[in-house]
């Protein structure tokens, strides 16, 4: 075992208002100076706000898998129950498990904060830094392997799972490490609110971080499904729009900290706005202005993790003016305010 168990997990029993609630919004997004909204056929929404978004993400999960279910890659059964989540927490690793290998005690997720590692599976190397992901598969023989000088600090979970064998024959670390950077930074986001619920004291908040494990195993599963679908011929439109959500993603990790909006994006990339916005909604889970606060929040981060900055610098260095607003964003999306971020950072 390789932390303290935080304690009794929450029982497996669940209201049925909750099971349906348990989805996770995306981030929300920078509404400065948004205009309404466009709707089109049926009143759908184009662009919307991440939470306008949440049914069409749902359905497009339940319309991937079930295309699978009808092929080879069927999903595993019992893959929406909860996991039984033994240990869960922020731990620095003890240099010993870099020495030799090890056997899993269960399934794991390892989640590096700060430090760099490189995980030895299967006689492959998968190396992680800071915001990345591992996966362990269930009783299986590994190395954790670190500097032991510069320390390796990783939010750690150990779990047992139903659907975990036929789940990781699906789901492996090539899969983890391909996520695009929005992905990256979604699952950030989660692991971050898992900690903020490690602190609460009671069963709601222990049911809460079993959830978000949830999400994230299904967040990955729905990745390296996709990943595995029979290359189908593209159209020249669906290829128009492809190349035009890259050159977005381009333009926003240039600009990301100057005052973006919709209309000079969409000058810059030779499109209306009306476009930009609707091919972005409709090619990804998020909305424009969801993808660029999440960005901008990866950055913070790391800015703050860095420690050279403070919250006002760090708030114009990824493109808020006013470090009000800014506290206000990253407390939403990580569970605690930029002071107290930068201050675990410092403690470490």
């Amino acid at each position: 075992m390789k932390a303290r168990p935080p304690g009794e997990g929450a029982p497996d029993r669940m209201p049925s208002a909750l099971r349906a609630a348990r989805g996770e919004d995306g981030p929300d997004g920078d509404a400065r100076g948004a205009r309404p909204r466009p709707r089109g056929p049926e009143g759908r929404r184009y662009a919307g706000t991440a939470s306008s978004r949440v049914p069409d993400a749902r359905l497009r999960f339940r319309r991937g898998m079930a295309g699978h279910m009808a092929g080879d890659d069927r999903m595993p059964a019992g893959v929406e129950c909860l996991p039984d989540v033994r240990v869960l927490g922020l731990m620095a690793f003890d240099p010993v498990w870099a020495e030799r290998n090890h056997e899993s005690n269960g399934c794991e997720i390892l989640h590096v904060v700060r430090g760099r590692m490189t995980l030895e599976i299967g006689g492959e190397r998968f190396p992680a830094g800071p915001g990345e992901t591992l996966l362990v598969p269930p009783n299986t023989v590994h190395r954790d392997a670190f500097d032991p000088a510069a320390g390796l600090e990783v939010l750690f979970c150990s779990f047992s799972w139903r659907p975990a064998a036929e789940y990781f024959r699906i789901v492996d670390n090539r899969a983890a490490a391909g996520l695009p950077a929005h992905r990256k930074a979604e699952l950030a986001m989660l692991f971050d609110q898992m900690r903020s619920d490690l602190a609460g004291p009671g069963d709601p908040d222990r049911l809460l971080a079993r959830s978000r494990v949830h999400t994230v195993l299904l967040l990955l599963l729905r990745e390296a499904m996709a990943g595995r679908r029979p290359a189908e011929a593209v159209s020249y439109g669906r290829a128009r729009r492809r190349e035009l959500m890259r050159r977005a993603k381009e333009y926003l990790a240039v600009h990301y900290a100057e005052c973006v909006s919709l209309e000079r994006m969409a000058e810059a990339l030779d499109v209306s706005p009306y476009y930009l916005s609707h091919v972005f909604s409709e090619e990804s889970d998020f909305s424009l202005f969801a993808y660029l606060t999440a960005l901008r929040m990866e950055k913070a981060r790391a800015l703050l993790r860095e420690g050279r900055l403070n919250v006002s610098e760090v708030a114009r260095a990824v493109g808020y003016e006013n470090a009000n607003y800014f506290a206000k964003v990253f407390r939403r999306h990580c569970a605690r305010s930029p002071r107290e971020f930068a201050a675990e950072g410092r403690a470490r």
